[in-house]
C-alpha cells in the first residue's frame, strides 16, 4: 500500500483554489482577506466566519510527498511491475498493450472520422507525445500571501501545522511569527502538473469540510455556505465523500507510477502514449456531441464497442396510433487477435434493456431485427458504419419499410405508459417537441 499523501492528513475545513492549498483556522477572526463563511442556522445567531489561510501548493505538497517517500514508492513499484513481469517484451501484457493501441488507432483514424470528417492523430503530432515526457518543466511559484502585522501568529501556527507534518519544509530564516514559505528540497524542480488538479479534480476548485467534497462555483448567494479567496465569492456544490477523494487520487498516483515504471522500454512507451491519445480523442466534445462514445469489452483492450447515442422519438404504428420511445444506444463490437488482425460484429446491439417492434419484447442488449442485412462495403470501417446507421434507420424509422418487425406496433403490444405519451397529442405538438413523427406514410 502507497503512504498516504499528505493533503488528506490535513484536518478541514481546507480548500484547494487555482492549485493553492488553503486551510482555515478552527477558531473565527473577523476582518481577515480570504475566509469561508458559514450562515447562521437561526435566525438570532451571527454568521460564522474562519479565516482562509494559503500554504502550499498541491503541485508542490505532490512533489515533497514522492521525494520523501521516494524508498517506500520504489518498493511498492518494484512489487507491482513484478506481478505484472513488465519486464519482459515477450509478456503476454505487453503484446495486449500494443494490440489495444493498434485496435484504438483504427478507431480513431479510420471509423470516426466517417462520421465527422475529424482529423487524425499524425506520426508527427505522435513523435511529440513521445518527446514531451523527457523534458522537464519549470513552474513559476507564487510566494504566499502577505499578511497584515495582526495575523501573523495566526499564519505562524497554520505553517507549523505543514511543518510537522512534511519532513522538508522548514522555517524561513525570518523573525519569530513571520509569515513563513513553504520550501523543496535541493534540487526538487517544481512542476506544473498536478495529479490532484489534472487528473483528478480537472481543473475545478474544492472544498473540503466536515469529510466532504465540495466543488466551487463563483456565485454570490449568502443563504449558503460562501469561500472568499482573492476577493472572489465561492458557493458550494456537494461532490463526493473526502474517502473517495483519496481513492481517486490513489488510482491516479498508481497509475502515473506504472506508467512511469515501464516508461524506460520505448516499445512499450509508444503504445501507452497512442493509446492514452486515441482515448482523448474519443471522449473530445466533436464526437460526444453527436452522440458517438467507444467502452472497452475487456480487461485485455481486445475488444471494444463503438456506440452511437439516438434521441427519444415517436413511431407512427398500425391503425394511426403514435408511440414514443426512449432515447438509446446503438453498439457494435470491434475487435483485435493475437495475429493483429481487426474484425467486427455484423449485428449491432442495443445496449440496456429495451422493447421494440424491430427488438420484439423486452430484453437486455438484444440485437436488432434488419432481415439479416448484409453491407455491400469492401473495407470494415466503411463496414462498421453503415451496420450502425442501418440499424438506427430501421429502429427509429423502418416500420412501414422492408424490414419485417418482430412485434407489431399496435396498443396492446405497446401498452406501457413509456410508450404511449402521446395517445391524445396531435401531430402539430409530436412535431413540435419532437421534430418529426417517424415513418408516417
Amino acid at each position: 500500500m502507497l503512504p498516504k499523501f499528505y493533503f488528506f492528513e490535513l484536518s478541514d475545513p481546507k480548500a484547494i483554489i487555482g492549485g493553492q492549498v488553503y486551510k482555515a483556522l478552527a477558531r473565527e477572526e473577523a476582518e481577515f482577506p480570504d475566509y469561508i463563511s458559514i450562515p447562521p442556522f437561526f435566525a438570532f445567531q451571527n454568521t460564522q466566519t474562519f479565516p482562509l489561510l494559503p500554504m502550499e501548493s498541491i503541485a508542490g505538497l505532490e512533489e515533497l510527498y514522492l521525494f520523501n517517500y521516494n524508498k517506500q514508492i520504489g518498493e511498492w513499484t518494484s512489487r507491482e511491475m513484478g506481478s505484472m513481469k513488465i519486464g519482459s517484451l515477450t509478456d503476454i501484457d505487453l503484446q495486449n498493450r500494443i494490440n489495444e493501441s493498434i485496435l484504438l488507432e483504427f478507431i480513431v483514424n479510420k471509423v470516426l472520422p466517417r462520421f465527422t470528417g475529424v482529423t487524425t492523430i499524425g506520426s508527427s503530432e505522435l513523435e511529440g507525445l513521445i518527446n514531451v515526457g523527457k523534458q522537464k518543466k519549470k513552474v513559476e511559484t507564487k510566494d504566499n500571501l502577505a499578511t497584515h502585522d495582526s495575523d501573523l501568529s495566526i499564519r505562524s501556527d497554520l505553517d507549523q501545522e505543514l511543518y510537522d507534518l512534511i519532513p522538508g519544509l522548514r522555517n524561513s530564516e525570518q523573525k519569530k511569527g513571520s509569515s513563513a514559505v513553504a520550501r523543496s528540497p535541493p534540487g526538487i524542480t517544481r512542476q506544473v502538473f498536478s495529479i490532484m488538479s489534472n487528473r483528478v479534480l480537472k481543473g475545478d476548485n474544492i472544498c473540503i469540510i466536515d469529510n466532504k467534497v465540495y466543488t466551487l462555483s463563483e456565485s454570490n448567494d449568502q443563504s449558503a455556505t460562501q469561500v472568499y479567496v482573492d476577493k472572489i465569492c465561492f458557493n458550494l456544490t456537494e461532490r463526493m465523500t473526502e474517502k473517495r477523494l483519496e481513492e481517486s487520487f490513489n488510482d491516479a498516483l498508481v497509475e502515473i507510477l506504472k506508467t512511469k515504471a515501464i516508461s524506460n522500454d520505448p516499445v512499450i512507451s509508444k503504445h501507452i502514449l497512442i493509446r492514452d491519445k486515441c482515448l482523448q480523442n474519443i471522449s473530445s466534445p466533436t464526437y460526444k456531441n453527436i452522440g458517438l462514445s467507444v467502452r472497452k469489452n475487456n480487461e485485455q483492450g481486445s475488444s471494444y464497442q463503438i456506440c452511437l447515442d439516438y434521441p427519444e422519438f415517436v413511431n407512427r404504428g398500425e391503425n394511426n396510433n403514435k408511440f414514443t420511445f426512449p432515447a438509446g444506444t446503438i453498439a457494435i463490437e470491434v475487435a483485435i487477435d493475437r495475429n493483429q488482425n481487426i474484425s467486427h460484429s455484423h449485428n449491432p446491439i442495443i445496449l440496456g434493456r429495451n422493447k421494440g417492434a424491430f427488438i420484439g419484447d423486452w430484453a437486455t442488449n438484444s440485437d436488432v431485427c434488419t432481415n439479416n442485412y448484409v453491407s455491400k462495403y469492401r473495407t470494415p470501417e466503411e463496414r462498421i458504419v453503415d451496420y450502425l446507421i442501418t440499424v438506427k434507420n430501421v429502429h427509429m424509422s423502418g416500420y412501414f419499410g422492408n424490414v419485417n418487425p418482430r412485434r407489431k406496433m399496435t396498443k396492446s403490444n405497446f401498452q406501457e405508459p413509456e410508450f404511449r405519451k402521446v395517445d391524445d397529442w396531435s401531430d402539430e405538438k409530436i412535431i413540435k417537441k419532437y421534430g418529426s413523427i417517424a415513418n408516417d406514410r
